[in-house]
């Protein structure tokens, strides 16, 4: 039988993040902390005021057959008290939950003139997004292996050592892994697509810009995990681009720099 967000249970949720979590996220629900409930296709969407000053937004997605995954902007990421609360508020109030298209669907149907609205919208309320306009993403309108413009290095390290900024404010630590996190995503975006050129660019700068000052962070793991996908990135970089003798010393220099 497949899988339904109609049909989801308390017992789901709790057997997907079970006891102190499920406990936890069943008081907050009964507090009234969920709001601005929305669903987007087979993901539902919300607000759950915690500790921080801002609520967290909570997201989770449904596969066919149970749920397949969720993401928090609390420290934990997921797995949490949030996501439990944001569940048990589709299965007893799903009728308040506001329908909206998914966002590759409502981005595709709005005209040039209303993306650069959206955007420049989107810059008023968080200015720090204007780094990311520098950034070069992989164009997925490319077939996989088909030649690509080589990105700008530079681009990629300054938005790196801005992420490092912090390094020693054990506060910042979820914030850095996070950064850094959007910029792993880009690296295997390219990677995905072979694109092994700049994906490696996109590795090594997370590599040469964050290990410097790694040993300042009071990391419990978040951060480290970023930097080994840069690592395990960079793997497949060297097995991709082996043939080339400068290329391969160039990656195994970065590899070697990781303690």
């Amino acid at each position: 039988m497949a899988f339904s967000l109609s049909h989801l249970s308390e017992k789901d949720a709790e057997n997907y993040i079970p006891d102190p979590y499920f406990q936890r996220g069943r008081n907050y629900y009964h507090s009234g902390t969920i709001s601005d409930t929305v669903r987007r296709g087979n993901r539902i969407e919300g607000y759950c005021e915690g500790s921080a000053s801002e609520p967290y937004h909570v997201v989770v997605t449904l596969g066919k057959e149970s749920i397949v995954g969720d993401e928090c902007s609390c420290p934990m990421g997921g797995g949490c008290k949030h996501v439990v609360a944001l569940l048990l508020a589709w299965v007893h109030q799903s009728d308040e939950f506001i329908e909206h298209e998914p966002v590759d669907s409502a981005l595709a149907g709005k005209t040039k003139d209303e993306l650069i609205a959206l955007i420049q919208a989107m810059l008023q309320r968080s200015p720090g997004l204007e780094r990311l306009l520098n950034l070069s993403v992989p164009d997925q309108t490319k077939k996989r292996g088909q030649r690509r413009t080589r990105i700008d290095p530079e681009t990629y390290r300054r938005q790196i050592r801005y992420a490092m900024r912090n390094s020693d404010d054990w506060e910042a630590v979820f914030d850095i892994a996070r950064e850094i996190g959007a910029i792993a995503d880009i690296g295997d975006a390219f990677a995905k697509q072979e694109d092994w050129e700049n994906a490696q660019i996109v590795y090594q700068a997370m590599l040469d810009e964050s290990l410097p000052s790694y040993l300042e962070t009071q990391d419990e793991g978040d951060i480290s995990s970023e930097i080994g996908r840069a690592v395990d990135g960079l793997g497949e970089c060297l097995a991709a681009r082996a043939a080339d003798t400068e290329i391969r010393q160039a990656i195994l220099a970065s590899l070697f720099e990781v303690p």
